[in-house]
C-alpha cells in the first residue's frame, strides 16, 4: 500500500508560529476557524448518514507539530498514528488511553482518571485544541491593535 500526499513547503503550524508574528486579524481568525472545522470533522459522527458511515475519530496526539501549514486559509491535521475510532460502548483500561504529548494532554489523562465513556477522548482532543489556540493567539500582535 502507498500513500501519496501533497507537499507542504511551509512545514508544520509549530514551525510557522516559531518564525512568524501574526499581525492580520483575518489571518488569525482564519487559522482558528480552520483548526476548529478540522477537529469538528474528525469528531463528527457519520454513522447515521447514508453516504459515509464512520464513527467519530479521536486524534489523541493533536498538537501544533501535527498540523500542516499550507497558509492561513488551509491548515491540515496529520499524523493519525495514535488516533482511534470511537465506537459505542467502547471500554478500555485507563493505561491504554494515556498516549500523546504531555504538554497537550488533558489533566484527566495525565492522572489516569479519564472515563471510558464514548465522548471522553473527544473532550481530550478539545483540550489539546485549546492549547493550540493559546499558541496561535500568543503569536498575534495585540500591541499594534491597542496602540
Amino acid at each position: 500500500m502507498r500513500l501519496v500526499f501533497e507537499y507542504c513547503c511551509n512545514g508544520s503550524l509549530k514551525e510557522y508560529l516559531n518564525s512568524n508574528i501574526i499581525s492580520n486579524e483575518s489571518e488569525l481568525l482564519n487559522m482558528l476557524k480552520e483548526l476548529s472545522e478540522g477537529l469538528h470533522f474528525l469528531h463528527k459522527d457519520f454513522r447515521n448518514e447514508n453516504e459515509n458511515k464512520r464513527a467519530p475519530i479521536a486524534h489523541r496526539d493533536l498538537k501544533s507539530e501535527n498540523i500542516l501549514f499550507f497558509n492561513s486559509n488551509r491548515l491540515v491535521i496529520c499524523d493519525f498514528a495514535m488516533s482511534t475510532q470511537i465506537q459505542q460502548y467502547q471500554y478500555g483500561s485507563n493505561h491504554q488511553q494515556q498516549v500523546g504529548t504531555p504538554r497537550y494532554m488533558s489533566p484527566e489523562i495525565l492522572v489516569s482518571t479519564i472515563g471510558c465513556e464514548e465522548g471522553s477522548l473527544l473532550k481530550c482532543d478539545v483540550y489539546a485544541l485549546g492549547i493550540i489556540f493559546w499558541e496561535v493567539l500568543s503569536r498575534f500582535d495585540f500591541q499594534s491593535k491597542f496602540n
